[in-house]
């Protein structure tokens, strides 16, 4: 039993990284992170993010400079959320995320019910994890 449950969880494992959805948002995410414009936009984000979250803690709500700090912040936050390659990568993420919420709904679900089950997926999980 403890063995066939394993090799079938390993198929899931190997089905779901074989998968159209799984390679296609690999994929994406290599042009993510091969495309320069984006890595900047992306940096600069971050860069204002941290920026008014400095100022917020030194600043009043109302202070014209933390207003102007947070507007800057959602503007070029906007501007990265619209890139074409973030919304290219969003696409795919929710079919990968829709995969997944169906495994966690039709299998998971079942043995999370189950403590002696539940226990001992658990144990082939980390047992999967350890052969990466």
């Amino acid at each position: 039993m403890e063995e066939k449950l394993y090799n079938e969880v390993i198929l899931l494992k190997e089905l779901i990284s074989n998968s159209k959805e799984v390679k296609a948002l690999l994929e994406i995410d290599k042009e993510l992170n091969d495309d320069l414009s984006f890595k900047i936009l992306s940096s600069k984000v971050n860069e204002l993010k941290e920026e008014y979250e400095r100022f917020s803690k030194i600043l009043k709500e109302d202070d014209l400079t933390l207003i102007n700090k947070r507007k800057e912040y959602h503007l070029k936050k906007k501007e990265l959320d619209n890139h074409p390659l973030t919304i290219k990568y969003m696409e795919a993420y929710k079919k990968v995320k829709e995969i997944y919420n169906l495994v966690n709904e039709e299998i998971f679900d079942l043995f999370n019910k189950t403590p002696t089950i539940k226990i001992w997926l658990e144990l082939l999980l980390e047992k999967i994890k350890e052969e990466k």
